[in-house]
């Protein structure tokens, strides 16, 4: 995904289609040069218990370019 609309279109689509998220813990935080990547577990009103992995690209200091995991 690319650009603000985008990633707010992507998150809040998925906020609607699992209900209410509960984040438990964030598993893994890492940051290297113009990339981060974040790993949180969470409890899902109707998938249970996930993992959420999201990768961005950074370009000064904003979001530029984002990957997504749910498992």
């Amino acid at each position: 995904m690319q650009g603000r609309d985008q990633l707010r279109q992507h998150f809040a689509g998925f906020n609607a289609l699992a209900g209410k998220i509960t984040m438990k813990a964030v598993e893994r935080f890492v940051e290297h040069g113009n990339a981060m990547l974040v790993e949180v577990s969470a409890d899902t009103e109707k998938f249970g218990s996930m993992t959420f992995v999201d990768a961005f690209v950074l370009e000064d200091g904003k979001i530029a370019c984002q990957f997504s995991i749910v498992r």
